[in-house]
């Protein structure tokens, strides 16, 4: 008993120590577990303290009480901080019910009397388990794992089985001052191992914080680097050698300005002195050179490090690569003037206020709207134009506005006038600025508009009501929604009935498959026989579905319907009378070739014999005679081929040939055709061709040829002194990139009276139709040449002036000709005359055009054999040789085809396979030369024949052969 006072009083004063050495741990550090720790040797300071004060008193029940309370807490609190030091403060929870046990436990046993071992039975067991089982989680769990977390725990399980145990020592007042020296020595080796555990753990700390420091420097995303006192550089991070590409071994020790762009590199010394005197650099904007040569932009934050003397040790600086802000700031710069440049010029109103209501912007609209100049306008503000009574409400939807963030309403405003006006606002509250953006549009011409709008709405549904066509309005799923009285008629049902009815679920495939057609976006069309599904009426029917938003599918979809029964029986009688008029026509066709065909092979005997005659001794009056002849065939001639053009284009067999020709050399042929006749008219006849015309064009020549002709021809015809003129103008190029060329023909004749010009392109028309008309002609050359100049897709115009003269105005197109490598064209060989020594095989049916023929032939020194048909042909050839046959198509026994085809492929004619064949017929249709010619015939003449014609074509088939 001497020995425990003094053991309790060592005691004390270790705890009480520890309790201040952890206390003041946590003023340094703040660490949760250094608080707990520092509770738990307050609780056994005051526990010792009870012992001492029980030392002396006389009741000691309550002393008791808080004394094995103490012991209790001050377990629970050892506890608490190890769990937070671990890392796992949610095992307090694990003890908190046994904790409360044991306190009900020693105030029930205290009361009650009981003795000592009793009452501190649960508490020191209860305490030494917390301290063993605390001991065994810093050995297995503690962190980090280390020989100071295995010494501690070892020294709390000790501990904790000494308080086990201390209960069952006897006898307890002779070995109270021992337990509680070993108890103590046992807490202060726990609280000498958590310390060492402590500062172990915090030189971890401090080395993983060294590790993290340096790796967040080195992967820092801002570049980072050290210079010493002469700008070398110490330190870089590895962002600063990725901004500009160098390594860190080749930085260590350089020069800084080496990194600079030329400009920033010569004034770099000033500006680092600067820093240093300033030790703070902050925004500091230069350029830097990349290793691969790119300049960027960087912005450099500073600081420079002295020592306790203020002297110099390094810089601290940050770089951040702006190249790309710079350039969003420029981009940001010309948004911004963009965005001034549209405000101002935007049809609506703009403008900008704050919370305030005051004008912080407005552009030209809005300035204009309200009358103001745009100094004005900004020194107004939102209250400055607005209805005194609308005030309220204003600041009400300005508040909201703020919180839904936008809103569209309509508002009367006050001019500088003092007119006041009606405007529809759409407001957007912009927090990030604390403003408002706001578009304007003065309503007065919009309720205007909407007054139109209605009566046109009206009018449009009369006209839908009204309509002839049944109208019918779908949805996107096939529904009707609306329909007119036409409609209703028509499907022989109600409005009721009709509207709601799926058109798409409930009709015909057919009906159902256009329909789908028109609401997938596209225009369908119905036509058909169709029963209505509401009113059992059957009607011929087409159906027109157009969709609302073509393309766009599902879509709404509007419907005309036209009964088309009557228009069906008029097209079936339009096709059969279409079916009968083509009969008609072919018939026709047959008999102008028949005709053609019959008429030729006369016209061929009377030229013949006429031109034959013309080679005999005549008187000047029988010459005369015979050549008025020769004219009046020829002219008939003409007549028949202007029969049979008018007969192609109207039954649409004329052909349009796209070839590549020389329109100048087709304008020498219209000169060298027309000089003579206008030197007998005494007519002066020019031809005028432009120089910019090109040298070549597609197009048909032939056509071309034969328009030219016909409207020369007539003006010579008509024009009884004075001139002729042909003129050529190279137009501007169309917009197909097609060349165009105007013809221009101008005559002195007796031009047309007014009241014949609509009359002169018609068919079988003539200016004078009377009986004392002086030209004669069937009036059909200018029906062919608009109908020749509509198959070339040009134009043809004239102005005339009777007793002034005419000028026709010719607009044809023609196609480019590609150029490429000039090709060397040989000069055509003109035939030449054909020899005296020329024996030819003439094959005629007809007698005269026989004799008439191989008299002419004769009359030009010419050997003829002569064979009237096909079989006679063969056997000329069989048994003589000739140089030419000239052959008749039409003919008895074998055709000419037959004789040609027999020529050219049989056997028995191999030796004269090759002969010149020219076709002297009167087929004259178009197609006829080009059919002839691949039967195997090398020539082709249509009858009448020119004598001429016919020497030139012998001497060309001759040439070519």
């Amino acid at each position: 008993m001497t020995w425990l006072f003094p053991s309790i009083i060592a005691t004390l004063v270790g705890t009480t120590l520890l309790f201040a050495l952890f206390l003041y741990l946590y003023g340094k550090k703040q660490h949760r577990f250094l608080l707990l720790w520092s509770v738990s040797w307050l609780l056994y300071s005051c526990r010792l303290a009870l012992m001492l004060l029980m030392l002396h008193s006389q009741d000691t029940s309550w002393a008791l009480i808080f004394n094995q309370s103490f012991a209790l807490w001050s377990a629970v609190a050892l506890f608490f901080g190890t769990a937070w030091y671990i890392g796992k403060p949610r095992l307090k929870r694990t003890i908190l019910i046994p904790t409360l046990l044991c306190n009900i436990w020693i105030v029930f046993s205290i009361l009650s009397q009981q003795s000592f071992m009793i009452i501190s039975l649960p508490t020191f067991t209860f305490s030494g388990m917390v301290y063993v089982w605390t001991g065994w989680i810093l050995i297995r769990q503690g962190q980090p794992k280390s020989m100071e977390s295995a010494f501690t725990g070892c020294a709390l399980i000790l501990w904790g089985l000494h308080k086990i145990d201390y209960p069952f020592l006897r006898p307890l007042l002779w070995f109270a001052p021992w337990g509680y020296l070993l108890g103590a020595a046992f807490a202060f080796l726990t609280a000498f191992g958590i310390l060492l555990l402590y500062f172990q753990r915090a030189r971890v700390a401090l080395e993983e914080s060294e590790t993290r420091f340096r790796m967040l420097f080195e992967n820092a995303p801002m570049a980072y680097q050290s210079l010493d006192a002469s700008a070398h550089v110490l330190d870089v991070n590895n962002k600063w050698l990725e901004l500009l590409g160098h390594e860190k071994e080749q930085v260590l020790g350089s020069w800084f300005g080496t990194y600079l762009a030329p400009t920033d590199q010569a004034i770099f010394e000033e500006r680092f002195q600067t820093l240093k005197s300033t030790k703070f650099a902050q925004g500091i904007e230069f350029e830097m050179l990349r290793v691969d040569g790119i300049i960027i932009t960087v912005s450099c934050d500073g600081r420079t490090q002295e020592d306790e003397n203020d002297n110099f040790i390094c810089t601290h600086c940050i770089f951040q690569d702006i190249s790309e802000q710079k350039k969003a700031e420029e981009v940001l710069r010309q948004n911004e003037v963009r965005f001034n440049s549209l405000t101002n010029s935007a049809i609506s109103g703009f403008c900008i206020y704050d919370t305030d209501g005051r004008l912080l912007q407005a552009n030209y609209a809005f300035c204009t709207m309200f009358g103001y100049s745009k100094e004005e306008i900004l020194s107004k503000s939102i209250w400055d134009l607005s209805v005194e009574s609308d005030y309220q409400g204003i600041q009400e939807r300005i508040q909201r506005i703020k919180e839904t963030g936008s809103e569209r309403f309509f508002s009367r405003m006050v001019k500088k006038s003092g007119e006041v006006f009606d405007l529809e606002i759409s407001t957007t509250y912009v927090p990030e600025f604390d403003q408002y953006n706001v578009f304007v549009d003065d309503l007065t011409g919009l309720k205007q508009t909407m007054a139109k709008l209605t009566a046109s709405e009206s009018r449009l549904r009369t006209i839908f009501q009204n309509s002839p066509l049944g109208m019918v309005r779908f949805n996107n799923k096939g529904v009707i929604t609306d329909c007119n009285t036409r409609f209703i008629q028509m499907m022989g049902s109600s409005y009721e009935e009709l509207i709601g009815f799926n058109t798409l679920q409930d009709s015909s495939p057919e009906m159902r498959q256009s329909l789908g057609e028109a609401i997938n976006g596209k225009m369908a069309v119905y036509e058909n026989e169709y029963t209505s599904i509401t009113g059992d009426k059957t009607s011929h029917l087409r159906v027109v579905f157009n969709p609302v938003n073509i393309g766009i599918p599902p879509t709404e979809v509007i419907a005309t319907l036209e009964d088309v029964a009557k228009r069906k029986a008029a097209e079936i009688a339009l096709v059969r009378a279409k079916e009968q008029a083509e009969i008609a026509n072919t018939a026709k066709s047959q008999f102008l070739a028949n005709m053609s065909h019959e008429l030729r092979t006369p016209i061929n005997g009377i030229m013949g014999m006429l031109q034959l005659l013309q080679t005999t001794s005549l008187n000047e009056e029988q010459l005369d005679y015979a050549q008025e002849g020769v004219t009046s065939c020829k002219g008939l001639t003409r007549l028949l081929g202007d029969i049979l053009d008018l007969s192609r284009i109207e039954a649409g067999k004329m052909e349009v040939s796209y070839e590549p020709f020389n329109v100048r050399e087709i304008l020498g042929s219209v000169q060298t055709l027309f000089h003579l006749p206008a030197r007998q008219a005494d007519l002066d006849f020019r031809v005028d061709i432009d120089p910019d015309l090109p040298e070549e064009m597609i197009g048909d020549a032939q056509l071309v040829r034969q328009i030219l002709f016909n409207l020369v021809g007539n003006a010579i015809k008509f024009t009884a002194n004075g001139s002729v003129e042909l003129q050529t103008w190279k137009l501007p190029r169309s917009a197909k990139g097609t060349n165009r060329i105007l013809f221009t023909v101008t005559d002195t004749g007796l031009g047309i009276a007014e009241d014949k010009l609509r009359a002169v392109f018609e068919a079988f028309t003539q200016a004078d139709s009377s009986f004392t008309r002086r030209f004669q002609g069937a009036g059909l050359g200018l029906n062919i040449v608009r109908r020749l100049v509509s198959l070339l897709n040009g134009s043809l115009d004239f102005v005339s002036q009777e007793g002034q003269g005419t000028t026709f105005y010719l607009s044809l197109p023609f196609g480019k000709v590609e150029l490429g490598p000039k090709t060397v064209v040989p000069e055509p060989i003109s035939p030449s005359t054909p020899g005296q020594d020329l024996h030819l095989l003439v094959v005629e049916d007809d007698p005269v055009n026989l004799m008439a023929l191989t008299k002419l032939l004769q009359k030009q020194g010419v050997q003829t054999t002569s064979a009237i048909n096909g079989e006679e042909t063969l056997a000329c050839l069989r048994q003589g040789t000739f140089d030419l046959v000239l052959l008749d198509i039409q003919m008895p026994v074998l055709d000419g085809v037959e004789v040609a085809r027999a020529i050219r492929s049989l056997p028995e004619f191999k030796n004269q396979a090759h002969i010149p064949i020219i076709a002297l017929t009167a087929y004259a249709m178009q197609g006829d030369e080009e059919r002839f010619l691949q039967a195997g015939m090398n020539g082709y003449l249509a009858k009448p024949v020119d004598m001429e014609a016919l020497m030139r074509v012998i001497s060309q088939v001759l040439d070519q052969t």
